[in-house]
């Protein structure tokens, strides 16, 4: 009114969120679909700074200095996936102070998932807890009004391998193993791919909006040494002579060592995560292989070249690792009364070298255990290794399975008599099929169910299949034989 005087608040016109850059000095792009540039890792520091402007656009210096100081309040929303399961975690920083000069800068704000987000600076208030609460009044004259800020892409910093536990050996005394203990060669293991946030370095959390439009075609291939990148050392022992590949399982929907973006899903219907089976085999059949260890790397087939390695810390690359050794079961040919139990020794064993010289050991530490009390029927008996009978000489008899036993790789078959003199070829079918894959296979006779552990086969004779090494193992159980002859003998000894 004329002649008196009032309190009146001036107010900026805007709040502006500009400047946004990664910590390595990218800028942001920004982007609107899974295919734009990338921006940062998910979870690296990327500065932000918010500006109290005029109308004309100018800096408003007195911003933040109120006797109570006001604040900004950053909200978030997620752009990209929208979908039911995307994974949408709080910035770093949900609140800003300390202005300057009308304007505030912050060098350590991150997001840690993959995907593109909006930032709205907002006002904020200082809350008890010492975080910061949305307001929408500025001294009493209303809210200031703002835009929200796309900012992305972000994508995974590394990947993440790991061999499973299922199948795994413990490492045998005579050797040294990494972290994913020992397998057969040709014995499937389980991968484990996890896309991980910048700094989480035991990838404890994964990436759970990595799939689909923001995940890419991965491969896994395999390495002597973590982290290397010599050509010498893929796919090991040697591959100028006898490397090895890598091939998924049947089942898991993969016809190569190549994930597509679509299976990047777990079970848990989220993200980040791949799980399947594979194997390691050898491109040289002919003989076994010296042991080697083997170390699974995943790397982005193409777009943002995401990978397992690390080129600045090679040797502690998050690439999981085990140890392969050829294996192989070994019957022994037995002979004895036609009125007694007879058995045939077995034994898992597993190619070992030292230096120059290779030879077969015992695999004391296979996990294939049979009880000898076990309560088993004859046919799960049969099953449970599979074993085969073939009469090949003598009347016609059948003999039986009585038990097996096995336990850290030693064991035995136990046959009973079959009530009269006669021979039997006994074979252990290691493969899937109803019939066993032995040099000496005979029609007829008593068929064991498949096995299906077909990396213990090896070179067991001499026929077409035991040159690539994949013959089951066979043995001569003889019934009716003494001294080591197939006749009775009678001993005398005279005394004087």
């Amino acid at each position: 009114r004329k002649g008196g005087s009032g309190v009146f608040v001036q107010k900026p016109a805007r709040l502006v969120l500009k400047e946004v850059q990664c910590a390595d000095g990218t800028a942001n792009p920004p982007v609107t679909s899974a295919n734009g540039a990338r921006f940062c890792r998910a979870g690296e520091a990327f500065k932000m700074t918010v500006e109290a402007q005029s109308v004309q656009g100018n800096s408003t210096p007195n911003f933040g200095n109120e006797n109570v100081p006001k604040g900004i309040f950053l909200e978030k929303r997620l752009l990209l996936p929208q979908d039911g399961n995307s994974h949408d975690p709080a910035l770093a920083l949900q609140g800003l102070t300390g202005f300057m000069n009308g304007a505030v800068t912050a060098t350590e704000q991150s997001w840690p998932e993959v995907g593109i987000i909006s930032i709205t600076p907002r006002l904020g208030d200082a809350a008890a807890d010492g975080g910061m609460i949305l307001s929408d009044q500025y001294l009493g004259a209303g809210d200031v009004p703002s835009e929200g800020v796309s900012i992305g892409r972000f994508y995974p910093s590394h990947f993440q391998t790991e061999v499973g536990s299922v199948g795994r050996m413990e490492c045998p005394s005579v050797m040294t193993c990494p972290e994913g203990g020992f397998f057969y060669t040709g014995q499937p293991f389980e991968v484990t791919v996890k896309a991980c946030p910048y700094g989480d370095e035991v990838c404890a959390g994964r990436l759970e909006n990595y799939r689909g439009d923001f995940a890419a075609a991965v491969k896994l291939s395999v390495w002597g040494v973590r982290g290397s990148n010599a050509a010498a050392d893929q796919n090991p022992p040697n591959a100028a002579r006898n490397g090895g590949y890598l091939e998924p399982m049947p089942g898991g929907g993969l016809s190569a060592p190549r994930i597509t973006s679509d299976k990047f899903v777990g079970s848990d219907g989220f993200g980040g995560l791949f799980i399947a089976s594979f194997r390691y085999a050898h491109t040289l059949k002919t003989e076994p292989v010296e042991p080697s260890d083997i170390y699974i790397r995943a790397e982005e087939d193409g777009r943002d070249g995401i990978s397992s390695r690390r080129p600045a810390a090679a040797s502690s690359s998050p690439e999981g690792g085990i140890r392969l050794a050829r294996g192989r079961l070994l019957l022994g040919n037995n002979f004895g009364s036609e009125r007694g139990n007879l058995e045939i020794p077995l034994q898992i064993q597993f190619w070992h070298c030292v230096a120059d010289r290779c030879d077969w050991m015992t695999s004391a530490t296979d996990a294939t255990r049979i009880e000898p009390d076990s309560a088993l029927a004859d046919a799960d008996k049969r099953a449970a290794l599979a074993v085969s009978l073939h009469q090949m000489e003598g009347r016609a008899t059948v003999a039986e399975v009585d038990r097996l036993e096995l336990s850290s790789g030693t064991g035995k078959i136990v046959l009973r008599p079959p009530g009269g003199e006669a021979s039997f070829n006994v074979s252990v079918n290691l493969g899937d099929s109803a019939e066993d894959n032995a040099c000496d296979h005979a029609a007829g006779g008593l068929e064991g169910a498949a096995a299906r552990r077909p990396w213990l086969r090896a070179w067991n004779g001499t026929c077409a299949q035991a040159q690539s090494g994949e013959a089951d193992p066979s043995a001569r159980a003889t019934f009716g034989a003494y001294s080591g002859e197939r006749r009775r003998s009678v001993h005398s000894r005279e005394l004087y």
